[in-house]
């Protein structure tokens, strides 16, 4: 029940739309048996503000906040321009975006899908490496090496990183992120890789949330457990009903483990190294494409 109230409140408040009495009620209820507590556990019962940054936050997470009452502001920026190139307004819907270009900035998507900015923000260049420099600053316009798209309605979205981009072995130019956070909406799912560049069709790596593992997991690189599998599946049936059929991912493994910064997999912000955990799952790869 606390989920629905909190989803209509916010539904209500970037539709800009008003709530009934009876909704009114029922959330000011919900708000002092269920949701107020749940931002107490979280630590977050005074909070002001709050943003994001590092990397693009899913459009599932912040509507989650947002049913507990926390209105996250997406941002998106880097070292090399000093911070913040685009950034979601107060009150704006910018769910599963990084908002609108900054002010003061220029912005825009160059030919290869590539985020380009400049301005006063972007940075004079790299301490003692002129060649980096000319490579990633060109002509004034700092080449982020980041995939975005701009909507309707001037939001940014991020599809994925430049070199992250996977092809086919008939040719068709995949972002793998994008569709790994659609697999990463399912509460059994914890982490997914798309692996099969150059191949026929893509696979994945997929590791378990903390409430779907098994108890009896042993230290064997995959998990086949009939059940699992099925669930796993019917996960990916949903995602691959969205995607064209050269995105689609045919094949998938349940990993044993999680995908760790000890195991050099993530970096220290969590991100995935792909060409580590495909040399550490390369059996397991294999076996999809044998």
């Amino acid at each position: 029940m606390y989920k629905r109230q909190g989803q209509k409140v916010a539904e209500a408040k970037f539709g800009g739309t008003t709530l009934g009495l009876s909704d009114v009620v029922m959330h000011k209820v919900a708000e002092k048996l269920v949701i107020g507590k749940i931002r107490q556990a979280l630590g977050l019962a005074q909070i002001q503000a709050a943003a994001s940054g590092a990397a693009a936050l899913s459009e599932h997470l912040e509507k989650w906040f947002r049913s507990i009452g926390i209105y996250i502001l997406n941002t998106y920026g880097q070292t090399e321009s000093t911070g913040i190139i685009t950034m979601a307004a107060p009150g704006e819907d910018c769910a599963g975006t990084i908002g609108k270009p900054a002010p003061d900035t220029e912005f825009r998507i160059a030919e290869d899908g590539e985020i380009l900015t400049k301005g006063r923000h972007v940075f004079i260049g790299y301490f003692k490496n002129e060649q980096a420099t000319r490579e990633t600053v060109i002509n004034g316009w700092l080449h982020t090496g980041d995939l975005g798209e701009i909507d309707s309605r001037g939001r940014v979205r991020i599809k994925g990183r430049k070199k992250e981009i996977m092809k086919s072995s008939g040719g068709k130019m995949v972002a793998p992120v994008p569709i790994e956070e659609r697999v990463k909406e399912s509460p059994l799912v914890s982490q997914v890789c798309m692996v099969g560049d150059g191949k026929k069709y893509f696979s994945a790596l997929v590791t378990l949330s903390a409430t779907a593992m098994p108890s009896n997991v042993n230290g064997n690189n995959v998990i086949n457990d009939p059940t699992l599998q099925a669930e796993v599946k019917k996960v990916f049936d949903r995602v691959n009903g969205e995607l064209a059929s050269f995105e689609q991912i045919k094949k998938f493994a349940i990993l044993a483990r999680e995908f760790s910064v000890d195991a050099g997999e993530m970096t220290p912000t969590l991100k995935m190294k792909r060409n580590v955990i495909e040399q550490n799952y390369k059996d397991v790869i294999e076996g999809f494409y044998n």
